[in-house]
C-alpha cells in the first residue's frame, strides 16, 4: 500500500464510528455479504458495520463466518430472525450505536467511499440538510456462460433506475413535501443524520403496524417523515452501483419500483384503511415542522397520492441533466464514473444460468 493510499484511510470520514455507521440488513444471502464487505474492505474501508441478521440458522452460520474473517472492519452483528419487519431488525442492530450519521446500506449494493466522505463533510457543513447521496445505476445480471475457471466475466447492459433521485431543497417545509410527492424517491441509500433515520424509522413501526409492507406504505412514509425535517441533497457523482438479480423480488411480491404498484392497491379491499394510517402517521409526524392547518396537510397528502397514482399508470417525471450527463460519462473509458464501475465487477455475483 502506498504512503499516499494509507494517508486516504487515515483521512476518511467514514472510518470514524463516532460520526459514521452502515446499518446492512441481510437475510439469506451470504455470497453476497461477502462481496460486499469485500468491496468496502479494497476502498480502505475500517469504519463500522452494523449486521442485522434475518436469516434461517443455518444461513446465519455462513454470515457469521464471514463476519469473523473481517479483520479491518468493525462489525457489530445482531441476529434479528423473529422480529416482524425490516424496520424492527434495524432498530434492534442500532439500538446502541450512538454514530451522528447512518447509511442503510443492502448486500447487493456497493458504495465508494470518496462519495460517502463528500456527503458526510456536506451535512457537517450544511446543518439545514437532513440526508445527502449521489447517483447510482444498475448494473445487469451477472454470468459465467461457461462456467469455467478463468473464463471472462460478462454483464448486461448499466442503466438508470425508473425512480431518478432529486434534490429537495424547498426552504418552506410544507412545499418541500408537496415536491417529494411530486417527484417522489425513497430516501433509502442516503447517508442520513441518525437522529432523523432513528425517529423516522420509530413512526414507522408505531403509525403503520405490523403489515408495513402494504403498497410500500412503509418506504413513502419513512421519505416524506424525514423530508419533512430538513432539506435533501443529491449530488451528480456516481455513488453507488446497485446489482440487479432475480433474488431482490424475493421480499417483494410486486414490481420493483414502488409506485408501480398503486393500481394494484386502488382494488385492494384493505386500501381505504391502510390509507388511513398512512394519511394520518404523515400527519402526526410532520404537524409540528408545517405552518399549514391540519386540514390543509390533508389535501397536499391526498394530492400528493393522485400524483403517485398517474406515476402507477406510466406518467414519470422528465429524467434529469445530471442523470443524462452520468450515462455519457458511463460510457467514456477515461472518466472517473467508468474506472469506479469497472472496479465494482469483480465483486458482483455471479448468476448462473439454468441448467
Amino acid at each position: 500500500m502506498s504512503c499516499e493510499e494509507i494517508l486516504t484511510m487515515a483521512n476518511r470520514l467514514c472510518n470514524d464510528a463516532n460520526l459514521f455507521t452502515i446499518v446492512m440488513p441481510i437475510k439469506d444471502r451470504p455470497e453476497f455479504l461477502r462481496n460486499s464487505l469485500g468491496f468496502l474492505e479494497s476502498q480502505g474501508f475500517a469504519g463500522q458495520v452494523v449486521i442485522a441478521d434475518g436469516s434461517s440458522k443455518a444461513m446465519s452460520c455462513l454470515n457469521k463466518k464471514i463476519v469473523t474473517s473481517q479483520k479491518k472492519i468493525r462489525i457489530v452483528y445482531a441476529y434479528t430472525a423473529g422480529l416482524k419487519n425490516l424496520w424492527a431488525e434495524m432498530q434492534r442492530g442500532l439500538k446502541d450505536i450512538g454514530s451522528k450519521y447512518i447509511l442503510l446500506h443492502s448486500d447487493d449494493d456497493f458504495y465508494f467511499l470518496d462519495e460517502i466522505d463528500y456527503c458526510l463533510d456536506f451535512l457537517e457543513k450544511n446543518k439545514d440538510y437532513v440526508s445527502a447521496r449521489g447517483r447510482f445505476v444498475w448494473i445487469g445480471e451477472y454470468q459465467n456462460l461457461n462456467k469455467e475457471i478463468g473464463q471472462p466475466r460478462k454483464f448486461d447492459q448499466v442503466g438508470l433506475s425508473n425512480m431518478p433521485m432529486y434534490s429537495f431543497t424547498e426552504s418552506v417545509n410544507e412545499h418541500r413535501v408537496v415536491g417529494m410527492f411530486n417527484r417522489y424517491c425513497h430516501l433509502f441509500f442516503s447517508v442520513m443524520r441518525s437522529a432523523t433515520f432513528l425517529k423516522a424509522l420509530g413512526q414507522v413501526q408505531k403509525c403503520l403496524g405490523k403489515d408495513l409492507g402494504s403498497a410500500w406504505f412503509d418506504q413513502f412514509a419513512f421519505t416524506i417523515i424525514c423530508g419533512v425535517r430538513g432539506k435533501i441533497h443529491t449530488s451528480t457523482a456516481l455513488y453507488c452501483i446497485r446489482q440487479k438479480h432475480p433474488a431482490q423480488y424475493s421480499n417483494r411480491t410486486a414490481a420493483a419500483e414502488p409506485y408501480r404498484h398503486w393500481p394494484k392497491l386502488l382494488i385492494s379491499p384493505d386500501f381505504s384503511d391502510d390509507y388511513q394510517r398512512f394519511r394520518q402517521c404523515l400527519i402526526d409526524s410532520c404537524q409540528e415542522f408545517v405552518s399549514v392547518s391540519e386540514e390543509q396537510l390533508k389535501s397536499i397528502i391526498d394530492y400528493g397520492l393522485v400524483t403517485l397514482i398517474k406515476r402507477g399508470f406510466g406518467v414519470r417525471p422528465p429524467l434529469e441533466r445530471q442523470d443524462s450527463e452520468l450515462m455519457f460519462r458511463l460510457k467514456d473509458s477515461s472518466s472517473i464514473d467508468h474506472q469506479r464501475m469497472r472496479q465494482v465487477i469483480p465483486f458482483l455475483t455471479p448468476i448462473l444460468p439454468e441448467e
